[in-house]
């Protein structure tokens, strides 16, 4: 994906597409021709197929059927060996379909038609001899169960055991929903039209779709309907767009001074995982205020940041007593990172409160940081200065007084509303993450991996938001930004460790690497 992306739903995309034809004047052909080349160069440029490679595009009646068979035309013409297979009768097809179905009349390009599920059937070891296979069926028509003909196709598509390139949505998956079907399509890649949908980003809609591509197609950005600017997923080139700039003449009290707060007893490694990250985000300095007694284990993990020895609590954990001192620190620091490693004790959380309502740098909130203000959310918004939330669905809920289900339903609505709440950009870590701002403004970031669900990878989000804080970045693309990297060295380091072996320190060696990712775009 590239360039500035809304995500649509179904509805808004249908509206999207009548404008276009209806109020534009550009005709429906025309964009199917559009989308049927964008996908065919899309397959082209993942597979790199030589010539005679074979490809089976399965088409369904509508215009999602169009779109295939428009591409297979461009398959053909690039020296692939294509199939087309329609689910259906020719004498059936109505409108651009019908159009495209007589343009494929070329013996080069065999013509089937199968309109039961036992033809499909008996059907499945051909379609698995083919080496790419094109789901070209439904698209983001999917709603609900699928009859039995199509559940046939998808069937065969799965059993196959070859690469499936998805045309707009994997048939069996909803556009708006990410609902998908029993049968639903597995798809290797989805080469979506103009803006992507909902449902390539929600699960589980999100796992059937694998690479996602959105091909340009004509369809200007004053063809959405209102309301369809709500959410926008963050593309390489807009995060890239993002970077801070870092001068040639740079100093490292040029660029940011980061205090984190945090650590107790038996959770060091949270606050050092924090300043590890945001000096691998490009920090200057980075200090880390821990109770004075956990220093000495602490140390050997500090090895490129500092740290603030405080007043601790009778059972080693921060102290309100401390908040004073880091007070006074905060003055020329740039931000805070307030709550990895902290705990849950009645006098961490104390501090917490202290530090958010005093500081006068911007604060990143995680973990017991969090929890701090459970039950007591209104003392969030009298603040001096910008802060980021960073709660997963467990601290949400808690934070909200909702129940970990209700947060996942309303992954989407919940962070906007309680970003203007309280008055803060939050952060829900997850599958999508979201990032939401107290304006309205909304992202949703497609980067990360299953593998990054283990403990300290929150910790490595923090300290990176921090740093783009204490670079000057605005909250809501500090936050944005840092997600997408996050996500981002966590794709580059799982292809080495594997999802089972993923750690959080891993994402810290990778993250020079996503920077350089970034920078070359």
């Amino acid at each position: 994906m590239s360039g500035r992306r809304w995500v649509l739903t179904a509805a808004q995309m249908r509206e999207a597409d009548r404008y276009t034809t209806e109020k534009l004047g550009m005709p429906v052909l025309e964009l199917m021709e559009c989308a049927g080349q964008g996908l065919a160069e899309s397959l082209l440029d993942r597979f790199a197929p030589e010539r005679g490679t074979s490809v089976l595009v399965m088409c369904g009646k509508g215009n999602n059927g169009g779109d295939g068979m428009v591409a297979a035309r461009h398959l053909r013409k690039a020296g692939c060996k294509v199939t087309v297979l329609l689910l259906g009768k020719a004498r059936d097809l109505k409108g651009p379909a019908r159009t495209q179905w007589t343009r494929l009349a070329n013996p080069a390009i065999p013509r089937f038609e199968v309109d039961n599920p036992t033809s499909m059937a008996g059907r499945q070891d051909r379609i698995a001899g083919f080496d790419l296979l094109v789901d070209a069926l439904l698209g983001t028509g999917a709603r609900g169960p699928l009859d039995p003909l199509l559940n046939a196709a998808c069937e065969a598509l799965n059993l196959s055991g070859k690469p499936v390139i998805a045309v707009d949505l994997p048939t069996g998956v909803d556009a708006t929903t990410g609902e998908a079907q029993p049968e639903a399509v597995r798809a290797a890649l989805t080469v979506s039209f103009a803006y992507p949908k909902f449902g390539h980003l929600l699960h589980p809609g999100r796992a059937h779709c694998g690479q996602l591509d959105v091909v340009d197609i004509g369809i200007p950005e004053e063809a959405l309907p209102e309301g369809a600017h709500a959410f926008e997923v963050l593309t390489p080139r807009g995060a890239q767009s993002l970077l801070p700039h870092r001068p040639e003449d740079a100093h490292k009290g040029d660029m940011g001074r980061i205090l984190i707060v945090g650590g107790s007893a038996g959770m060091l490694g949270a606050p050092a995982l924090a300043a590890r990250a945001a000096l691998r985000t490009g920090s200057g300095l980075a200090t880390v205020c821990v109770p004075r007694s956990l220093y000495d284990p602490l140390a050997p993990l500090l090895l490129e940041a500092t740290a603030l020895l405080c007043e601790e609590s009778p059972g080693r954990t921060h102290t309100a007593a401390a908040a004073g001192a880091i007070l006074v620190q905060l003055k020329t620091a740039d931000a805070l990172a307030l709550g990895p490693g902290l705990s849950r004790s009645p006098d961490a959380g104390e501090l917490a409160r202290a530090l958010v309502a005093g500081s006068t740098a911007p604060v990143v909130l995680d973990a017991d940081g969090l929890n701090a203000f459970e039950g007591r959310t209104d003392e969030l918004k009298p603040r001096r200065a910008p802060a980021v939330l960073t709660p997963h669905a467990g601290e949400l809920a808690r934070l909200a007084g909702l129940s970990r289900p209700e947060v996942e339903s309303r992954r989407l609505s919940l962070p906007l509303e309680c970003a203007q709440r309280w008055n803060a950009v939050v952060v829900l870590k997850g599958s999508p993450t979201v990032i939401a701002s107290p304006d309205g403004r909304a992202r949703l970031n497609p980067t990360g991996n299953a593998g990054m669900a283990t403990g300290g990878v929150g910790d490595v989000l923090t300290g990176m938001i921090a740093s783009l804080l204490g670079r000057g970045m605005d909250a809501f693309d500090a936050a944005s930004l840092a997600a997408y990297l996050h996500g981002l060295a966590g794709d580059l380091a799982v292809g080495e460790t594997g999802r089972e072996s993923l750690l959080a320190s891993d994402l810290l060696a990778y993250l020079p690497e996503a920077f350089l990712n970034l920078e070359g775009i």
